[in-house]
């Protein structure tokens, strides 16, 4: 879709959609729309990265992916053995990620993008919810842990990715719940 047509929508109707391996890697342009979080699933069965939004080897090297997922439910590894992130934002994308339910993986959200925006959306992770190397925005989005799981933080700033000086992440109406006790930011 994205190689033949600069990108699109691709729909996914009520259902679960079971993926394995390297996950789903979403191209440039290409957005991922379901019926609801409710009602449209993406799940992986297996210790990897359910869903990575890049152009090439993890990366968007202009910044231009301008794709994104809306409405569907993508759940990771559920186990707390997990090691892998469930869904991947590579260095430099822009993707827009709103009305979803990002659940499981060590990291629910591994995000390296720039300027890519999650909206209206409830994130989960067994070792944090969010772990940013870039810099983005947040709007109504519920970091937490599953229960029980032993997840310390909600939220991680990494390292900059290569090229960024600031990590300048913005969390507009957010909620941070953690069931320990400490401070739910790390750096």
């Amino acid at each position: 879709m994205s190689s033949n047509h600069g990108g699109g929508i691709l729909f996914f109707p009520a259902g679960t959609y079971v993926v394995a391996g390297g996950g789903i890697n979403v191209l440039p342009g290409v957005w991922l729309v379901g019926t609801g979080e409710n009602s449209s699933a993406i799940v992986m069965l297996t210790n990897a990265s359910t869903m990575t939004f890049s152009a090439s080897g993890g990366i968007c090297p202009q910044g231009n992916h301008n794709g994104g997922m809306e409405k569907m439910a993508v759940y990771g590894y559920g186990s707390t053995t997990a090691t892998t992130a469930n869904v991947i934002v590579g260095a430099n994308c822009n993707v827009t990620i709103k009305d979803s339910r990002i659940l499981y993986g060590a990291y629910g959200l591994w995000n390296d993008g720039v300027h890519t925006s999650v909206s209206d959306s409830f994130i989960w992770g067994y070792d944090s919810a969010l772990i940013s190397h870039g810099a983005n925005w947040y709007h109504r989005v519920k970091f937490d842990q599953p229960a029980s799981s032993g997840a310390t933080y909600a939220y991680v700033q990494g390292t900059n990715v290569a090229g960024l000086t600031t990590a300048e992440n913005h969390f507009i109406q957010c909620d941070f719940s953690i069931i320990r006790r400490e401070c739910p930011f790390r750096r």
